[in-house]
């Protein structure tokens, strides 16, 4: 358990130096076993807090990058080897190397920007597809709706101008509810041309244009990471022996209030 909890520490290290997340934490971890026959059905690790209902925004910390270490016996896959199947289905998409990096192709980096989480994939007139963030932090600009709290908007980061010009609002400010069916085609209904939504799709939307999957063998020492927001996935059957990992998650403080949130003054003119 030492040994492994400092290897944690070691790669947690890493991850923040080659993604600029942090400081993380790791605040959940497990080990899993499974025989013939196990599967795990496709899901998300982490969701937007305005999606999650009431106590989306309670909470210190969230999911940031999700984590496996597979400890099978030797010759997974292989004939006479201690076990098959079971292999992790994570679904990418086009372009998304550069999206995991802010690389040329994308302007930022997917999962999360300055705060606000990914919630949806922009196909791009080059042909790959962008992260696109919501923003439940607009401030308010009448007493009226600095008494609702906020209001939220969609947008994608452009690859040229200042931090405070490579916003471009995909829609306009909407009015969201802690829970909101954002399933039921909120987000859809808010953008603001029809192209846009054509271009548009959630995060965790399979089978999607421009969607890619890669299969990750459970074979003993496997590392495996990826994004907690960004990435569908799902294990497929193990048809012989017995998967072994370790998995968990490495946190990162959920983004605060802003300072003018619950202001009773704020908006209100003298």
């Amino acid at each position: 358990r030492i040994e492994f909890a400092t290897y944690l520490a070691a790669l947690r290290k890493r991850v923040e130096l080659a993604t600029g997340r942090g400081p993380l934490k790791t605040a959940e971890q497990y080990l899993s076993a499974h025989g013939p026959g196990a599967i795990l059905a496709r899901h998300m690790d982490e969701f937007h807090e305005e999606t999650k209902g009431s106590k989306g925004w309670m909470a210190p910390t969230r999911r940031s990058v999700s984590w496996l270490v597979y400890l099978s016996d030797e010759g997974w896959d292989e004939p006479g080897g201690a076990g098959a199947g079971g292999a992790l289905r994570a679904y990418v998409r086009s372009g998304s190397r550069d999206a995991v990096t802010g690389g040329p192709a994308a302007g930022v980096a997917c999962g999360a920007h300055e705060g606000n989480l990914q919630v949806g994939w922009r196909r791009t007139d080059r042909g790959g597809e962008e992260p696109v963030f919501l923003d439940c932090w607009l401030q308010a600009v009448s007493a009226a709706a600095a008494a609702a709290g906020s209001t939220s908007a969609i947008y994608r980061v452009c690859r040229e101008g200042t931090e405070a010009t490579r916003r471009q609002y995909l829609t306009l400010p909407f009015e969201t509810a802690s829970g909101a069916d954002t399933d039921g085609g909120l987000f859809e209904r808010q953008l603001l041309t029809s192209d846009e939504r054509r271009r548009f799709s959630r995060v965790s939307a399979v089978p999607s244009d421009g969607q890619l999957y890669t299969d990750i063998t459970p074979a003993g020492g496997t590392l495996a990471l990826f994004d907690s927001v960004a990435v569908p996935h799902e294990v497929l059957p193990t048809t012989s022996g017995q998967r072994y990992a370790m998995a968990g998650w490495f946190h990162e403080a959920q983004q605060p209030f802003p300072t003018w949130f619950g202001d009773p003054t704020f908006g209100v003119e003298d």
